[in-house]
């Protein structure tokens, strides 16, 4: 069982909780001035097949954004695991060494339950630009790219939420890089949202890889989940 703890605002407690989370009031965190309370519940590995809408999908404030650079030459990990295209930055840890990472247990649960919300609702995915959002490097300058599980109108409404981001007026658990930014920096290309679970990128080479290494992702996932079951009998 893979235990999944999402902060919530007191506006969605009552659709989390006729899905099944456990509501704690008494852990508490505060996003942006707000207050936000503890939803938990435990996500049956050996399920993933039929976790298509176990998680509730609900647009949020962005919080925990993990930052990453892209592997390259981008080849290596084609028609790969999701994770293995990526190394991580700081708040989490890199796929091939994860168990070295001292922030192992929360981070990794993090990234590991985003990604099985994402690989269970892979049919909603999309990619879009966010063409009000560039960055320039070299002289060159580049779009931002979304990939979202989102309807048209909570896209708009989740831009709305990084551009607020990069004029400092959303504040993330930790810093991402994109705040007040111009010039795209040269080491994190990359942006994993563990809340809404989206990843942005300037790459529009990378962005485009991203269908085909969640279903790559998703086949690897229930390959692990038959065997072991075939294991467990």
């Amino acid at each position: 069982m893979l235990p999944l703890t999402r902060y919530i605002t007191d506006e969605q407690i009552g659709l989390f909780g006729v899905n099944g989370w456990t509501i704690n009031k008494q852990d508490t965190m505060t996003v942006n001035g707000e207050k936000h309370f503890a939803a938990t519940r435990d996500i049956d590995m050996g399920k993933v097949k039929s976790m298509a809408y176990e998680m509730v999908r609900v647009l949020v404030k962005p919080h925990f954004v993990q930052r990453g650079t892209i592997k390259r030459p981008m080849s290596i990990f084609a028609r790969d695991h999701l994770l293995k295209s990526m190394s991580f930055d700081f708040m989490s840890f890199d796929w091939a060494d994860r168990q070295s990472s001292p922030e192992y247990g929360t981070s990794q649960n993090q990234i590991e339950a985003s990604l099985y919300r994402m690989v269970n609702t892979a049919f909603a995915y999309s990619v879009d630009r966010v063409d009000s959002f560039t960055v320039g490097i070299d002289g060159t300058t580049y779009i931002m790219r979304v990939f979202h599980p989102f309807s048209p109108r909570d896209f708009k409404a989740y831009v709305r939420y990084l551009l607020e981001h990069r004029k400092g007026n959303v504040r993330t658990y930790d810093l991402t890089g994109l705040e007040y930014i111009k010039e795209r920096p040269h080491s994190i290309d990359v942006w994993w949202d563990l809340d809404n679970d989206t990843i942005i990128t300037f790459d529009r080479n990378y962005i485009v890889r991203l269908p085909e290494l969640l279903r790559a992702t998703k086949d690897s996932l229930e390959a692990e989940a038959k065997a072991s079951a075939v294991q467990s009998i």
